[in-house]
């Protein structure tokens, strides 16, 4: 039970930290502004999270975790490649995570990620996991060297677009992002509107 507990803390500490972040940033983020929203004492913090750093990290964890979970739960309901490819799309860009906030704080993510190996690893593992699932599915519509080089071309989209609405704040809308990554797909593999049930 204190090990449930525990978890259950961390969990709240890291949304909260999430929030934080996608308000003021990488370096608006402290462990006071985190304990004051909850109510409880910058050294309780301290004891689930050692240092402004294993915060960041677990506050990053939390949004990855956010889209991994809805990217699963829409491919369990999906039947083709074709689908499980919309699935992948659409679940990285959840109407939870695609506004201009959000997008901010993944573009803080990936500069912190150019100098600090923490958030490096990260990356490189939230790239792999992206190039990995995507590779799955391609693999089974196109020659293998085709499928490496469409994951690499839909992946560099997808951040594009992240990159676009941090910038823009407005642009592109998710629709919008959603229908060229369908028409790139269509490109790449053929034409097939395929969706997953929706979740």
């Amino acid at each position: 039970m204190k090990t449930r507990i525990r978890d259950i803390r961390r969990k709240d500490l890291q949304l909260v930290a999430f929030d934080i972040l996608a308000e003021e940033g990488f370096h608006g983020l402290t462990l006071s502004k985190v304990a004051e929203r909850l109510g409880m004492s910058r050294g309780l913090v301290h004891h689930y999270f050692r240092d402004k750093d294993e915060l960041l990290e677990g506050a990053v964890r939390y949004g990855n975790r956010l889209i991994s979970e809805k990217i699963g739960a829409s491919l369990r309901r999906c039947t083709s490649p074709r689908e499980r490819l919309a699935a992948i799309c659409s679940g990285n860009f959840d109407e939870r995570m695609y506004i201009a906030s959000r997008a901010q704080y993944w573009i803080s993510y990936c500069a912190q990620a150019t100098f600090s190996a923490r958030f490096s690893r990260l990356l490189n593992i939230q790239n792999a996991r992206m190039r990995s699932n995507l590779l799955h599915e391609l693999r089974q519509l196109l020659p293998p060297a085709e499928a490496e080089n469409a994951a690499e071309v839909l992946s560099m989209l997808m951040d594009g677009f992240w990159l676009r609405m941090a910038v823009t704040k407005t642009k592109p809308s998710r629709e919008a992002a959603l229908d060229m990554l369908t028409s790139l797909v269509d490109q790449l593999v053929g034409k097939d509107h395929s969706r997953c049930p929706a979740s």
